[in-house]
């Protein structure tokens, strides 16, 4: 049977059902095995069902082994993929058409030249710092005038809290 060609619902290639049932697995036993184990010890702490207590814990074991079992052959699967991948050094990308690929360069140059660079070079010239008086930085993000040396905030004279005119906490004048 041949894949579909045209558009609508198309297959398309996913991980598949091993895949899947290497994470899911692993990880749904741990889950179980973590509940299973939490329970049965927990009716033994209580004395309480010793018979369930016992099958609880041996099925929560079993739970455990079967999680440390599925990652470790989900792991040695990842190890082997990567290592069949890498001994390539391709991906395998489905053949493009030269008609796909040369629309795509002129959309990247365009995008390019008249997206990306455009934006950029106005980016400069509105950073330039204009002539005449300032910090010669340039920068659009400087530093408000009022977080200048020389500010004073409400209350206070001069620069700092030297100078606000109230009486140090041990009653001697504040100093200028």
């Amino acid at each position: 049977m041949s894949p579909l060609s045209g558009p609508g619902d198309q297959e398309r290639p996913g991980a598949g059902v091993l895949a899947v049932l290497g994470v899911l697995t692993p990880v749904l036993a741990a889950v179980a095995a973590a509940t299973f184990l939490l329970l049965g010890y927990g009716l033994r702490l209580a004395e309480a069902l010793p018979a369930l207590a016992g099958t609880l814990v041996g099925v929560g074991w079993f739970s455990l082994a079967v999680a440390a079992v599925t990652a470790l052959v989900s792991v040695v699967a990842l190890y082997r993929t990567a290592a069949k991948q890498s001994a390539d050094g391709t991906v395998s990308v489905p053949d493009r058409y030269p008609a796909v690929e040369d629309a795509r360069e002129a959309w990247l140059a365009a995008l390019r030249d008249r997206g990306i660079r455009p934006f950029l070079l106005q980016q400069l010239t509105e950073a330039a710092p204009p002539p005449g008086p300032g910090d010669g930085r340039g920068s659009r993000f400087s530093s408000p005038t009022f977080a200048g040396p020389d500010f004073s905030g409400p209350g206070f004279e001069g620069s700092g809290h030297r100078g606000s005119g109230r009486p140090a906490p041990d009653g001697s004048e504040p100093r200028r």
